[in-house]
């Protein structure tokens, strides 16, 4: 005769894991580093009538340009270099140099 065998139920295990402690953490700011931006542009004109001399156009934006720097005195972008390029009788170009300090 077959014996009978009451069944059984298994629980699944249940184990209570305690909190993994955590070291206090401090938030700080990251270092500020600073250094200088250098932007080089080239500005080309094209004119219908001969280009103007070197010496009209520099005096033009030298003092465009002056007129704007004594403005913002406290303004940390410089102009380093100014120049001028005939490139035909038609066609000029200005370089400029930016520095920006404290970026």
């Amino acid at each position: 005769t077959p014996s009978a065998v009451a069944p059984t139920t298994s629980r699944p295990a249940t184990h209570i894991v305690p909190p993994i402690p955590v070291a206090p953490t401090s938030i700080t700011a990251a270092p500020t580093v600073r250094g200088m931006v250098f932007i080089f542009l080239r500005f080309v004109f094209h004119t219908l009538k001969p280009v103007p001399t070197e010496s009209q156009v520099l005096s033009q934006v030298s003092a465009l340009l002056k007129f704007r720097q004594t403005r913002a005195l406290d303004n940390p972008v410089r102009i380093q270099d100014l120049t001028y390029e005939k490139i035909s009788d038609h066609i000029f170009a200005l370089k400029l140099n930016y520095q920006i300090l404290n970026v």
